[in-house]
Formats: structure tokens, C-alpha cells, sequence
């Protein structure tokens, strides 16, 4: 958020890949998307689609349900 803050971008116009697809990565996944929806008045489909990913073997093509 601090560097959202420094470049005086949206924290919508990111895009995100998370290796690790465990609980840790996709709590933190969920955290950055409902941040994006609540600050940048996005959908959650629209903040659904800046996240990416990745487990040991390949990129996971369904990140929420």
C-alpha cells in the first residue's frame, strides 16, 4: 500500500502472480482483491482477474470460485 501511495497509482492497476498456492498465498490473494474493491470501487470479477497463481508444478488457471 505504501508504494501504491508513493507512485500515486490504483492498487487496481496491478497486476499480482503469488507463488504459492497454499492457504498463506491465497489469504493474502483475497486481501489484495477486497482492498482493491473496497479503495477502487472495482467488481470482484474485474479484481478477480489481476491475480495469478502459481503452485510447484503450474500456473493455476481458476483463482476464485
Amino acid at each position: 500500500m505504501a508504494a501504491i501511495g508513493v507512485t500515486k497509482s490504483k492498487l487496481s492497476d496491478q497486476r499480482f502472480v503469488i507463488y504459492g498456492a497454499g492457504s498463506a498465498g491465497l489469504g493474502i490473494a483475497v486481501q489484495l482483491r477486497d482492498a482493491m474493491v473496497s479503495t477502487d470501487n472495482v467488481s470482484e470479477e474485474e479484481a478477480n482477474r489481476k491475480f495469478y497463481l502459481l503452485d510447484k508444478q503450474e500456473l493455476i488457471k481458476k483463482v476464485f470460485t
